[in-house]
């Protein structure tokens, strides 16, 4: 089980290799890392919501909790009870990262241009510092 803590220690750490990897011109790894940090942000605030010790990590662990071995940043807001919060006071961050998804993990290096591994990057890093 991923606590609380790990999740959040997590989220910093894969901002941090997403900008490692924008300074190296990396920028499909790097939007796709940004992309996962706001991911795990969300997965802690579920938890908090939930009042869980921690996220499900193996494939015991999410046993009868299969609603929750999701990826998708909308389903995940919703249940993390910030859908209000997510498009209203943070809109444009919102909007910048919503579209994306664990599958561009299979993106072709320099599929991505610097612009918008930038507006991932700066999107997830906020959301991941005030949600």
């Amino acid at each position: 089980m991923l606590t609380i803590a790990d999740l959040e220690t997590l989220a910093r750490t894969r901002l941090r290799e997403a900008t490692a990897l924008f300074i190296a011109k990396e920028y499909s790894g790097s939007a796709y890392l940004s992309g996962y940090a706001v991911e795990l942000t969300l997965k802690g605030k579920i938890c908090m919501v939930l009042n869980w010790e921690g996220f499900p990590e193996t494939r015991s662990e999410f046993n009868g909790l299969q609603s929750f071995k999701i990826h998708d940043l909308e389903i995940l807001a919703f249940l993390a009870g910030l859908t209000h919060v997510l498009g209203t006071k943070y809109v444009q961050a919102w909007s910048d990262v919503t579209g994306w998804s664990p599958d561009d993990r299979y993106r072709r290096p320099g599929s991505l241009n610097a612009a918008y591994a930038k507006k991932m990057l700066a999107a997830a890093s906020l959301l991941v510092s005030r949600l």
